[in-house]
């Protein structure tokens, strides 16, 4: 002890050069606790996510038959992205008037729409009027329903017709002036 006293400075300088190497140490030490440690995070959070790929591998085959499930009905349901538009809207407008006559309406007005991109979809759209009966407005309607690929009635407008003589309007049914607007979808990809 005595030493200190005498060689205080010294005894500064060697306590400073063996506290370096042990504060050294115990940084790396610290750094790599701290390595360690985020590495465990990224390993938990990982975990999860790799757990989810596993059970997507593992169902593979039943979602691939789902998948072409799916998109058996969705080619029944819309037109092919193989067709154009124009051809598109050419068939919609000859098979929406040909619905109407046959329910009794006659197409007085009938107009293809300018396409528009929705999603995954191009809808095709028509505006048609039509003058008929009532009857013949709820058979067009049903069978716009069944008729594949789907057609969406976006707009119905319907007006009773002004006749001179209520006598035989009352005996005809009623008349209607309709105006329809519908859609098809046809798929872009």
């Amino acid at each position: 002890m005595s030493w200190l006293k005498l060689h205080r400075r010294s005894a500064v300088l060697v306590g400073v050069t063996l506290l370096l190497p042990l504060y050294i140490y115990f940084s790396i030490l610290m750094g790599l606790v701290d390595i360690r440690s985020e590495g465990v995070a990224d390993i938990e959070r990982i975990e999860p996510r790799l757990g989810r790929l596993l059970g997507l591998l593992q169902s593979e085959e039943t979602l691939q038959k789902s998948a072409g499930k799916a998109r058996q009905s969705i080619e029944g349901l819309v037109y092919s992205a193989s067709e154009n538009s124009e051809s598109v809207a050419a068939d919609l407008q000859t098979s929406v008037r040909q619905i109407l006559t046959d329910a009794g309406l006659a197409v007085v007005n009938s107009q293809v729409l300018p396409p528009a991109e929705r999603g995954a979809f191009e809808h095709v759209g028509l505006r048609l009027t039509a003058r008929g009966p009532l009857t013949g407005l709820d058979a067009a309607l049903a069978d716009i329903a069944t008729f594949r690929p789907m057609l969406l009635v976006e707009t119905v407008e319907a007006r009773p017709l002004r006749t001179n003589n209520r006598r035989n309007s009352a005996d005809s049914g009623q008349e209607l002036d309709v105006t329809l607007q519908v859609f098809s979808l046809r798929a872009i990809q």
